[in-house]
């Protein structure tokens, strides 16, 4: 006897998204007035059976990879506005929760509401594009998982194959999955939905790979470099590299900061277009219809090497004012041959450093001295490097391009009822599936793939009380769009 309908594997935002999705009978972002109207009345005078949910996650508790990194890297508020988050019933959600707590003195001005493209949306005009601050993000989100239905298992996940619900010796009977934790739990579930994010490997610059392991670190160790080191080098262009230079400055440290071009402000690592609703369909509409080798092409130019929003640059260029930061463009080149004894410091300042506590680097034709090296360069998608996703792919082979499994548009694997959201489905999903927003219109398109939300259909939620006034090319615009969310 199966154990679950659902099992969603990763207990970051987009496991909490599609949880979100699945738990909500429909959302008011994909309705009109009077198709929402309709579903509150109906909604009350059925009596669907819900579907049970388990969440498994390495952790004990959601999000908590997202808090490693936010405490990582000191992180007090996110890139993403208040208009994106895994709540996937109200776009509107973090902001009233915030305003229903007297807590929106921790949304700030992103500076979005003095573009000009954006001044006429109304999410504008509320403050769905100021920035939440981590901790206002991360209770919301809190305060989300507490009011769905589901089990949460702390594991994780080994291997995932298919069972009979019965006997094997009845093969006419339904099949589900079984999913095997490294501890021996096993779990069978109806569907399962893979919420693993982005897999792949920490990118490490060719001219650094020699640096010995003791003075190199990921942006995501910030808390081991050891507390005497003066002098630091953060690699890296993106957002990431700034926050990890902000980081060892805050500690009174001096900052190299290194990237192999300009720094870009941006409000978002995405062009505004992926973000307004009057212009994402098309967006996605246009990722459809290109190639899966030009969609690649497409992930990789949209970010561009990362950006950094106006909040960041302002700091960094006040950390430069101090002389405390120095923003060099180029390649760092680790050369051990170098005598450390004869170099000066990062900046021209000297140090105490000694060759067994220092590292030198070559930056721009200067040979310079550093006590620790942080990289920030972003991730190689490969997910290959996960063995849960080999088992899968060894089950059922699927193509794997530029290190994302190549799933079908209703972003399912090649076996029915296996889906992928997430960073890891950003073939099918877009350039923004590692992004809040793209997380919920990931979890919306599982959820309809489940039927989540047919009793709508069967309680005629969806139609229109004018449509006999209407040719048959005609259409309102707000039931074009509910119709066309509910179908992705």
């Amino acid at each position: 006897m199966r154990d679950y309908d659902v099992c969603i594997i990763g207990g970051g935002p987009a496991g909490l998204a599609c949880l979100s999705a699945i738990c909500e009978n429909y959302s008011l972002d994909s309705l009109s007035e009077d198709q929402v109207n309709r579903a509150a009345r109906c909604m009350h005078k059925l009596r669907y059976p819900r579907k049970s949910v388990c969440v498994i996650d390495p952790h004990s508790e959601w999000m908590e990879g997202w808090k490693e990194k936010f405490r990582a890297l000191d992180i007090d508020f996110l890139r993403s506005p208040a208009l994106a988050h895994p709540n996937a019933f109200d776009k509107n959600a973090l902001l009233a929760y915030a305003i229903e707590n007297n807590r929106e003195d921790e949304l700030i001005e992103s500076g979005c509401s003095d573009q000009k493209s954006l001044l006429r949306l109304g999410e504008t005009q509320i403050g769905l594009w100021k920035l939440p601050s981590t901790k206002l993000f991360l209770d919301f989100c809190d305060d989300l998982s507490t009011r769905l239905s589901y089990d949460f298992i702390q594991g994780t996940v080994k291997d995932l194959s298919k069972v009979f619900l019965s006997d094997n010796s009845h093969p006419e009977e339904e099949e589900c999955f079984q999913v095997t934790l490294n501890d021996g739990i096993i779990v069978k579930a109806t569907s399962v939905i893979l919420a693993m994010g982005t897999v792949g490997e920490n990118i490490v610059p060719p001219g650094l790979a020699e640096v010995p392991t003791i003075f190199k670190y990921q942006w995501t160790e910030m808390d081991r470099i050891p507390t005497g080191a003066e002098t630091v080098l953060v690699v890296g262009g993106g957002l990431s590299a700034v926050q990890a230079a902000n980081r060892a400055l805050r500690q009174n440290k001096r900052v190299v900061l290194c990237s192999r071009r300009p720094l870009v402000e941006r409000h978002f690592d995405l062009h505004f277009d992926w973000f307004d609703r009057r212009t994402s369909t098309k967006c996605m509409a246009d990722f459809y219809h290109l190639s899966v080798q030009e969609r690649l092409r497409l992930l990789k130019e949209s970010r561009d090497g990362g950006s950094v929003p106006p909040i960041y640059m302002n700091d960094i260029r006040k950390w430069e004012r101090s002389g405390m930061l120095k923003v060099v463009v180029g390649d760092a080149q680790y050369d051990r041959s170098i005598d450390v004894a004869m170099l000066p410091a990062a900046g021209g300042v000297s140090t105490s450093s000694t060759n067994s506590s220092s590292v030198q680097v070559w930056i721009q034709g200067e040979p310079q001295i550093f006590d620790a090296i942080v990289l920030a360069c972003g991730v190689q998608p490969d997910c290959a490097r996960s063995a849960l996703i080999n088992n899968i792919t060894e089950k059922w082979p699927i193509d794997i391009i530029g290190g994302f499994p190549s799933i079908t548009e209703d972003l399912k694997w090649t076996t029915d009822n296996l889906f992928v959201v997430g960073g890891m489905g950003s073939l099918n999903i877009g350039p923004d599936a590692g992004n809040l927003m793209g997380m919920k219109r990931a979890a919306q398109v599982v959820a309809n793939s489940l039927d989540c939300r047919c009793w709508m259909r069967e309680c005629d939620v969806l139609s229109n009380r004018f449509e006999a006034f209407l040719s048959d090319e005609e259409t309102t615009e707000s039931e074009a769009e509910s119709t066309s969310s509910l179908e992705d």
